[in-house]
């Protein structure tokens, strides 16, 4: 049976923090709230609010509510980006400076650090990495932010190096994607295949006229209105006249659709619930418990077809050029870039092209959400004219990340191992994260072979499985 993540967003919307709070209570709130402060502590010298998981009751229902430390009032939280730094718009410049009507507003003071929008993304690529977040989950924080930032300098009509913030705040954002990233990567979503499948109805938006900087706007708000545009999501008004959908939430669910991990409609099959996880919000509605429900199960419904011996059969897309007239190292550098826009794999083989001239193939695998993104960065980094489309299935094994944990001269470390196993969920195979290896090898100044049999005499598979019994 499939794994599935049931996200019931059509009851009163959808925020960062409510998706936080409510993937907390699944994977546990204390590895969620250590996550947090892990990332608030590496925020350099942006000193952040305290970030806190706490029981909260909404209509009578309890939940998990994702409270920030107030110190100075909502109207002075308004914040703007320029070119050089983060300021402060007064409470008389700005008559509005609310991150959303889900959650508490962004309210620690910050004096004016040297970021920009791009060292905000730098900032979280650099605490994604820290994390030792896969390249698929580092590559949904940056499509994320990447919504959110495009969404703002269109509303503006501004370029995105003067983005001015309105309903999102630096630092909460930072915190919203990374958290989620962190709650949804615990589940396995960003494995190679995916141990799960993501499922929501259409996003209830609300209704009615929201307040911002520039006066009162429609529901959806325009940065709310440009994300769902842009990503195609399916959205409805209502069930209330409130901002229900805020411009994090609907931008963490386009990340989903954009990566491929995000179907529009519920299992049509039987489920069977494993967990489930409730966020409470602060917004105050009239009719129903402001409240976002995710649904941990198991679905009858399979999205690949599966034979024996723990295979797993997919669609994929391949994409193909042929090149003649590119240097070596415009090819080389290609490829992390293509990765980094969401490429399962990506390779470049020597070749004879039309009038026996030396040339490349360069061949690039993923997913249908992904084709022409990545046809746009082929031509765009390659200056080839075309690329080929070709649909095909892949059968791969199912594979499971594991963190074990090793010792290195007397110090306590853990190393990434990437097992293989069968449908009884026993090792065919496992293999070392090299980058993981690379990083002590260097930490340590120990040459990487040394290291890498140092750690290989350390690696049991009984060991293996009973961390994946573990994670069953």
């Amino acid at each position: 049976m499939e794994k599935c993540l049931i996200i019931n967003c059509a009851h009163s919307g959808i925020s960062g923090d409510l998706l936080i709070s409510a993937l907390a209570e699944i994977i546990s709130r204390d590895k969620m709230q250590d996550f947090i402060n892990l990332i608030t502590e590496n925020m350099n010298n942006l000193h952040p609010p305290k970030f806190t998981l706490q029981n909260k009751k909404s209509f009578g229902i309890e939940g998990c509510h994702l409270d920030v430390e107030k110190s100075i009032p909502p109207t002075e939280a308004h914040i703007k980006f320029s070119p050089e730094s983060i300021t402060i718009i007064s409470p008389d410049e700005s008559e509005s400076a609310k991150k959303s009507q889900h959650s508490t507003v962004l309210t620690e003071s910050i004096k004016k650090p040297s970021l920009n929008p791009q060292k905000l993304k730098d900032l979280l690529i650099n605490l994604s990495q820290m994390a030792k977040f896969s390249p698929l989950a580092q590559n949904y924080v940056k499509v994320c932010f990447d919504f959110l930032m495009k969404a703002e300098s269109k509303v503006h009509n501004i370029p995105l190096s003067d983005v001015h913030l309105h309903e999102i705040g630096a630092i909460d954002t930072v915190v919203d994607l990374l958290s989620v990233a962190y709650g949804l990567d615990q589940l396995g979503l960003f494995q190679d295949p995916p141990l799960i499948k993501v499922y929501s109805q259409a996003v209830a938006v609300g209704g009615g006229t929201v307040k911002i900087a520039h006066g009162n706007v429609p529901v959806p708000a325009p940065a709310t209105l440009e994300i769902l545009k842009i990503s195609q999501l399916k959205f409805v008004y209502g069930p209330e006249d409130k901002e229900l959908a805020t411009p994090t939430g609907v931008a963490l669910l386009a990340g989903l659709k954009m990566s491929g991990n995000l179907t529009q409609e519920l299992p049509k099959d039987d489920i069977i619930i494993q967990n489930t996880g409730i966020g409470v919000g602060n917004l105050q509605l009239k009719n129903r418990a402001n409240i976002l429900q995710l649904l941990l199960a198991k679905s009858t419904r399979s999205a690949h077809s599966q034979s024996p011996g723990g295979l797993k059969r997919r669609k994929i897309y391949i994409l193909e050029s042929n090149v003649d007239d590119v240097r070596g190292e415009i090819l080389g550098r290609s490829i992390p870039i293509l990765v980094n826009d969401g490429a399962l794999d990506v390779s470049i083989i020597p070749t004879v092209t039309k009038k026996n001239r030396p040339g490349h193939l360069i061949k690039v695998i993923c997913k249908e959400a992904q084709v022409n993104h990545l046809i746009k960065s082929i031509m765009k980094n390659t200056g080839t004219l075309g690329v080929r489309i070709i649909e095909a299935n892949r059968a791969c094994l199912v594979r499971k990340n594991i963190n074990y944990p090793i010792e290195i001269e007397g110090d306590s470390n853990t190393v990434t191992i990437k097992v293989s196993i069968d449908d009884s969920n026993q090792i065919l195979n496992y293999k070392l994260e090299y980058d993981d290896l690379a990083e002590l090898a260097e930490n340590r100044n120990i040459p990487f072979l040394k290291l890498e049999k140092m750690v290989q005499s350390q690696v049991s598979l009984t060991k293996i499985q009973q961390i994946l019994n573990s994670m069953e």
